[in-house]
């Protein structure tokens, strides 16, 4: 099934692939795996007798923490939901999985694409970390208009800002880069990476996320530094990128003290433990144009 979402750059998610497994950094703290995890003990999900999320988190004994097994479940009919909705919607594509895993066969990838052509009234946000498997197929695709195809980047080191340039390599239409969660290293990154908007512009992104690292804890999460964050907005702007400020992270959120603090109307919000609420802010930060999407 389609589901409404709390994402707030997106409307939806459709999770027809679940599982995963971790690739770099950026996958440490997986928010999925606790959600699958709780979903194998959930009976609303089961079907004749079989849970698509059986199988595909484990649990390790000695620290408890949680983790992908590698297996991936395909749910058909999920995908074939949207078809239903009539109200265009934006669609967070498989936010429980990653499409271009290997575990994921080329044709249950085509028929994802497929899909979206025939769904043209909405449009399809994909995120991958496994940009050169997304190179390698992209001549079999047949890209719609609506598919929003992008990469997830965490840091400035060499492999992963390699998933922009493979990016732009591809023939999707509308190419868009999540930097979330954003991991800042010791130094600051326009010192690191001084050439940001030429791989920006090369790739020709269109759009770009920028969020810090949320927990449910106040120890999980890793530091974003708001320079970082300005430095992103203003390389992305040189070159037309259109930019959506998510969160700054349950760090910044601590450091600010406004870790569960109240929103304006009086409500506790999740977000604003994860420095997602704009009104806390810096103010530099507030301005509308930092939620804006692509043309």
């Amino acid at each position: 099934m389609a589901r409404d979402s709390g994402i707030p750059w997106t409307d939806g998610t459709i999770n027809s692939l679940v599982g995963c497994s971790k690739v770099s950094a950026g996958c440490k703290n997986c928010y999925a795996t606790a959600g699958v995890w709780r979903m194998v003990s959930n009976p609303m999900f089961c079907r004749d007798g079989v849970n698509p999320y059986e199988g595909l988190v484990q649990q390790r004994p000695e620290r408890g923490a949680l983790n992908w097994t590698g297996r991936i479940s395909f749910v058909p009919a999920r995908l074939q939901a949207v078809l239903k909705v009539r109200k265009p919607k934006r669609y967070f594509v498989d936010s429980l999985s990653d499409l271009f895993h290997s575990e994921v066969s080329i044709e249950i990838i085509l028929d994802h694409f497929r899909l979206f052509r025939a769904a043209h009234w909405h449009q399809f946000q994909i995120l991958t970390k496994r940009s050169d498997r997304l190179l390698d197929m992209s001549d079999l695709i047949q890209w719609p208009d609506n598919v929003w195809m992008g990469v997830s980047v965490e840091n400035a080191k060499p492999g992963i800002l390699d998933r922009i340039a493979d990016l732009g390599k591809t023939g999707a239409r509308i190419r868009w880069v999540s930097f979330e969660p954003w991991l800042s290293e010791d130094n600051p990154l326009r010192a690191m990476q001084p050439g940001l908007r030429p791989i920006l512009e090369s790739a020709g992104v269109a759009w770009a996320v920028i969020g810090g690292e949320s927990s449910r804890d106040k120890e999980s999460a890793r530091y974003l530094a708001v320079d970082d964050v300005r430095y992103l907005i203003e390389e992305c702007r040189a070159v037309g990128v259109k930019v959506f400020l998510k969160q700054l992270g349950t760090r910044w959120a601590i450091a600010s003290n406004t870790y569960s603090l109240k929103g304006a109307d009086g409500s506790r919000l999740k977000k604003i433990n994860a420095g997602g609420a704009p009104e806390f802010w810096p103010a530099d930060f507030r301005d509308a144009s930092l939620r804006e999407y692509p043309v």
